[in-house]
């Protein structure tokens, strides 16, 4: 079965990890498969990945570019956003960050769909400033913008207005260090489960990931566009808890 993008309801469905290049996969996912082959293998079994090199370099076009190309023409790429924009400059000013990145991505053309901006769990709440950062973000027109946050002081419908306001996401974050806010702003649904129990390690297997395929549903029905990606890759269990999702919700993994 292939996981990844299909339609489930009246919302479109993205399931895949956190990256893909973990030397800890390779008895499984990548068994006899050559380093330099495993994002096409990668994409045989799933349609969507999250990739977190983007928050700390910008990339070389012609890795991007191999990416693009290396991919089936229905895959999706979610960039995690670069840390100067979200914790070297904290949302203030950053509207010629945000232009580098938009051109340094530019190679990964329409499969680039959601920009991910992971903020500092200090950060805590300030309009003025998310109400900035939505202006600057303007710069980026041709994909979604999602913010994960990590301090519970912008957990509130103030918040939530200015995201919808601005057509900003916000990501639904799982783990035992984070507080979880489970809204969604923007018309899109986005989750990352790093481990319930265990930050970066811990399986959710089917018992554990009930509660998410409800969460799923709830969000397709409402017309979302909907986005998973587990970030619980140290010990391995990632690719499966995604496999399992994908099960559970009876999705084929075929985009529509």
């Amino acid at each position: 079965m292939t996981a990844g993008t299909a339609k489930s309801g009246p919302g479109a469905l993205h399931i895949g990890t956190s990256g893909w290049a973990y030397r800890g996969w390779k008895e499984h996912l990548y068994k006899g498969v050559p380093q330099r082959c495993w994002l096409v293998r990668y994409a045989e079994v799933f349609r969507a990945v999250e990739v977190n090199a983007t928050f700390y370099r910008l990339m070389k076009p012609e890795t991007l570019a191999r990416w693009h190309d290396e991919t089936p023409d229905d895959f999706v790429f979610t960039a995690k956003g670069h840390r100067v924009v979200t914790h070297t400059r904290k949302l203030r000013d950053v509207g010629d960050a945000i232009r580098r990145s938009r051109d340094n991505m530019g190679p990964l053309a329409g499969k680039l769909r959601v920009v991910l901006w992971q903020l500092p769990a200090k950060l805590v709440k300030d309009l003025d400033v998310l109400k900035a950062f939505g202006a600057d973000i303007r710069e980026w027109p041709t994909v979604r913008h999602v913010l994960e946050f990590r301090d519970d002081t912008w957990f509130d419908d103030e918040v939530r207005a200015v995201l919808d306001e601005a057509g900003l996401g916000t990501c639904v974050s799982d783990s035992p260090r984070w507080p979880r806010w489970d809204a969604t702003t923007a018309g899109i649904g986005y989750a990352r489960l790093h481990g319930h129990e265990r930050l970066y390690a811990s399986c959710y297997g089917a018992e554990g990931l009930r509660h998410w395929t409800m969460v799923v549903r709830g969000w397709l029905d409402a017309g979302l566009d909907v986005h998973v990606y587990f970030d619980n890759d140290a010990e391995g269990f990632a690719p499966s808890d995604a496999q399992c999702l994908a099960t559970m919700l009876g999705e084929d993994g075929k985009a529509a």
